[in-house]
């Protein structure tokens, strides 16, 4: 085990294990970790090729990756759209505090739902967990509101303004489902049938969990 830094983490390589390195380069000893944090983050495109890859492995590295994600995917995603809609001061304070409640409270909702599940289904909890770990970082993606932004910017009307912000937010859902997916039929060895489970219900519950968080911030 090697330190990168106070600001990231600990980052993990299991000696040898030379795939792993090559797709998960937040655990390949040597690499800066910030060039290891946004290269793993983009292999979230890659939702099959590393599947097994995110369910093997210490858990140590997982909890240090979602440390350095989840909040720097957080402040991006609440944080631009703030300032391009104008936010200044405590407005955009305000934003970015309902962000990160929001996000935190789904990616709860969504690494406790998919290790629960898992475990009922028979696999193993530590891959679950460490997997969800890994990608938890896309839920602010989806829960960030691009409804003002496109009305805004386009001068489109509200309604086709939320359908476009709607469309927009379906990708990183529908990545984060077939990851989960992915990582639960060929990292966790579940059934077919149980993985589809596994990559619809939690994060189903993330996004009503997320939403109803930034609802309720908002009063």
């Amino acid at each position: 085990m090697a330190s990168i830094g106070p600001e990231i983490g600990l980052v993990h390589e299991e000696p040898g294990n030379s795939k792993q390195n090559a797709l998960l380069l937040w655990e390949k000893r040597g690499v800066h970790p910030l060039v290891g944090l946004f290269a793993t983050m983009i292999g979230a495109l890659r939702p099959t090729s590393r599947a097994a890859l995110l369910a093997e492995g210490a858990m140590k590295p997982a909890i240090a990756f979602f440390a350095a994600s989840f909040p720097l995917m957080t402040f991006a995603s609440f944080g631009a759209v703030g300032l391009l809609l104008g936010l200044e001061g405590e407005l955009l304070i305000y934003e970015l505090a309902r962000g990160i409640i929001a996000s935190l409270a789904a990616a709860v909702g969504l690494v406790g739902c998919y290790t629960s599940l898992a475990d009922a289904f028979g696999a193993r909890c530590h891959k679950a967990f460490r997997a969800a770990l890994y990608l938890a970082f896309l839920t602010p993606l989806f829960l960030v509101d691009l409804t003002p932004l496109f009305a805004q910017g386009m001068s489109a009307s509200l309604e086709r303004a939320e359908r476009l912000a709607g469309f927009v937010s379906m990708a990183p859902l529908l990545l984060l489902m077939v990851s989960l997916e992915s990582a639960a039929k060929l990292g966790a060895r579940v059934s077919p049938r149980e993985a589809l489970l596994l990559g619809v219900i939690p994060v189903g519950l993330a996004f009503v969990v997320g939403k109803l968080a930034l609802a309720v911030s908002a009063v």
